[in-house]
Order: structure tokens, then C-alpha cells, then sequence
């Protein structure tokens, strides 16, 4: 999925099911914030909070004493789209492992943890998946800051009801993305290997096959190699509101059709959220006629096609159009502005502060050591959980990792 069901359809979601109007706002702004944090780089931190240093973390290291923050980069997108250091990284199997598995691609239980080969299917409520075991978990959170509950290693309710509405809207976007990524893996792995084999508008009923294959093919012939990893073999059409598609994969041996409408699996998953979002706010299910109509006007506005828009921000001056004419004017969203905000101020590293980070390859280090807002360490501790939740403690490991940089340099050169 991308930023219209991500960000809109989440945004209308969270405000009928009786949040405010703030509270909505951050939900839908963390359930797409997924898809754009692109922090890879080690930053020597000014102001690390004390609940970033929680035990089994790896948000914050350490070199000589000097504290480090590691981004937990759930993202590879520059501007809605893959450039060319974020598709190196998303070509190493670190990467792969601690970005596009669990944000992206999670395991359905945890017999798949360690498995490339397995294939992602939809999550639904009170499955006994992983993904649902951490939404029960953040609505429980939600629940117990919403009734006063004080805000322990957060020091304030405040603070502790803010992390878990952004928990919220993360996990919203790994439950949506179980529908729209099913049967792929977060691997490079052979079942990714798929051919696409027809692709049709919903809104104009036009056949787009020729269209979508030679945007795969344009996508091969512009890198040098193209590992088999999600839906890249099928460029971006299982995210697309507005198709229906049908593709081939191998099973067993053997070669399986599959077809499916994007916008009528969306308007089921959204039904889905919505419930546990009417859980959150512990109203009650709107009635089958009213969710009905309220469908409906999610399918118009699915019919909005943004596939030719040429970044995130052509994106939403088209969805906002259309989303406000359905929904009212309530959508607005800037993730690069909000990524911006996250630096609150940077300053030169000192010649001893450079000597100390030799370790750490060029292309990793920011250069600079900067302070960071409450939102940036809030997010990197929502990410961490569920790295926490999948691989158990300090996940990641990343200052002085022996895997993760001489590979990313190898795939770069």
C-alpha cells in the first residue's frame, strides 16, 4: 500500500472511530511515516532520553563514551520512491532482516522468523499472529494512558499516551501491508520470483498490462542487478488502490494463478482497522448500513490513481482533492517536514569526535552531532519494540558490525 491508504484511508479510519482530530493526525502520520523513515546514519546525540536506554535496546550506543544514536530505519523511500543508496541498502540481507521483514513484510508467527522463503498472508484481529499480539499490546497502552495511567520510564501520561498512538499507527501500516504484500517474502528469495500477467484499471474498467510491464522492465534495465525481493517483479501494482491484477507463482513445483481486486481487499482490510480503532476509543461499531455507505465512499476515493504522480508531495496534492471532497478538510501531511522537525539543532564534530568514529565507514556517519525532538526517539522506541518483539535483544548491533557495512559496500560498488 502507499501513502493514499497508508496516510488518507487511516486518517478517515481514526476520526470515525472517535478520535480527535490531533490524535487521528498522528496515528495516520505514523501509520505512513513507515514507508519514509529513511535514517540509516549514526549521529553522535546531544539529548538522548533515558527510555531510548532501555535494557535490550540498541538505539544508543557507544563509542569512548560518546553516545550514538542508531536510527531504527523502517523506511526506504526518498520522496515516495527508491533511490539509488536506499536500493543498495534494501539489496543486503541485514537490511532485508531488520527493515523489509518485520515493517514491511512481517512473519505471519514465529516458526517463520529466520526463514526467507516464507510467504507473508493477511493478518486479521485476534489471530494469534505477531502483528496482532502487538496491536493488542499498543491498544492496551492506548487504553491506560487515555485513563491517567502516569507515563513510568516516559515521565509524563502525556508523553506515554503520544508513544502509543504513534505504536498504533505503526502497526496499523505492518497490518495493511499483510494484505497488500500476501504471498511475497522480505527476502531476496525465488518466491518473489512471479510474473505479472494482467492489470486492470478499477476506475476506468481500461486493461493497463502493457503499461505496468514496461515499467518493470524499465525499473531492470536501470540498476545492474535486481535481487527478487517483495513485489519488485511486479513494480508497484499490489499497492495501487485502484487495480486488479493477476500474477503467476511457483508452489510445490508447480505454477499458481492469482488474482485479486486491490480496492475490494482494501475495503475489508479498512473494516478491520476500523474495528480495532472503535476498540481504542472503546465506542461502538458503527452499524452495517452506516459502515456500508461509509465503504462506499472509501472506494470512490481508492478510484484516485497516483501512479504517474512523479513524487510524495504530487501525491497528496491529488489524494488531498480527493479525500477532503469525500471526507471533509482534515487531511494534511508533509513527511519530509516532519522528518526535518525531528533535528532540532546539528554542530560540526570537534577532530577528536572524527578520530573516534573511524570505525564507522564514511557513508554511515552524518558528520555532524545533532539534538533530536521528543517525536524522533519516541518513533525509534516504537520501531525497536518490534524488532524487540521479532529477534529478541538488541536486535540490531549496528556500531562496529562486521555484516552490515563491508556488505552494503560491496552491493555499492
Amino acid at each position: 500500500m502507499d501513502i493514499a491508504f497508508h496516510y488518507f484511508a487511516v486518517k478517515a479510519l481514526a476520526v470515525r472511530a472517535g478520535f480527535d482530530e490531533d490524535d487521528a493526525q498522528l496515528i495516520a502520520e505514523y501509520s505512513q511515516m513507515v514507508d519514509d523513515f529513511d535514517f540509516y546514519q549514526a549521529w553522535i546525540c546531544k539529548n538522548a532520553p533515558n527510555y531510548v536506554k532501555q535494557p535490550g535496546f540498541d538505539i544508543i550506543s557507544s563509542i569512548v563514551g560518546i553516545p550514538i544514536v542508531n536510527p531504527v530505519q523502517t523506511g526506504f523511500l526518498a520522496d515516495g520512491h527508491i533511490i539509488n543508496i536506499d536500493y543498495f541498502l534494501l539489496a543486503t540481507g541485514r537490511f532485508q532482516r531488520l527493515t523489509c521483514a518485520p515493517f514491511h513484510f512481517i512473519y505471519n508467527d514465529r516458526d517463520q522468523i529466520g526463514r526467507k522463503n516464507y510467504r507473508v498472508y493477511p493478518a486479521v484481529d485476534n489471530d494469534l499472529s505477531l502483528i496482532w499480539e502487538m496491536m493488542d499490546s499498543a491498544r492496551s497502552d492506548y487504553l491506560a494512558a487515555k485513563h491517567g495511567l502516569p507515563g513510568g520510564i516516559y515521565g509524563n501520561n502525556r508523553r506515554f499516551k503520544r508513544k502509543a498512538l504513534m505504536k498504533i499507527g505503526l502497526l496499523l501500516h505492518i497490518f495493511a501491508d499483510t494484505t497488500a504484500h500476501q504471498l511475497f517474502s522480505g527476502f531476496d528469495d525465488g518466491v518473489n520470483d512471479v510474473d505479472l500477467v494482467f492489470v486492470k484499471n478499477n476506475a476506468t474498467g481500461a486493461d493497463e498490462t502493457e503499461k505496468y510491464k514496461n515499467l518493470i522492465l524499465d525499473f531492470i534495465k536501470k540498476f545492474p542487478f535486481v535481487p527478487k525481493i517483495g513485489h519488485m517483479f511486479v513494480e508497484h501494482v499490489p499497492d495501487l488502490t485502484h487495480l486488479t491484477f493477476g500474477m503467476r507463482y511457483k508452489e510445490s513445483g508447480k505454477k499458481v494463478d492469482y488474482t485479486r481486486s486491490n480496492t475490494a481487499e482494501f475495503i475489508m482490510r479498512c473494516e478491520q482497522i476500523i474495528r480495532y480503532l472503535f476498540s481504542c476509543t472503546e465506542n461502538e461499531m458503527m452499524p452495517d448500513d452506516e459502515w456500508m455507505e461509509f465503504s462506499e465512499g472509501l472506494s470512490r476515493c481508492f478510484m484516485a490513481d497516483i501512479s504517474t504522480c512523479s513524487n510524495e508531495k504530487s501525491m497528496v496534492k491529488v489524494l488531498r482533492k480527493v479525500w477532503e471532497n469525500e471526507f471533509g478538510g482534515f487531511f494534511y501531511i508533509d513527511p519530509q517536514q516532519i522528518k526535518d522537525d525531528y533535528i532540532l539543532e546539528t554542530e560540526p564534530l570537534t577532530n577528536d569526535e572524527m578520530m573516534q568514529l573511524q570505525e564507522i565507514p564514511e557513508e554511515y556517519r552524518s558528520g555532524v552531532k545533532a539534538s533530536f525532538s521528543e517525536d524522533f526517539y519516541l518513533l525509534n522506541v516504537c520501531a525497536e519494540e518490534v524488532l524487540v518483539k521479532l529477534y529478541g535483544d538488541y536486535p540490531r548491533k549496528l556500531i562496529g558490525d562486521e555484516e552490515m557495512y563491508p556488505t552494503a559496500k560491496k552491493a555499492a560498488d
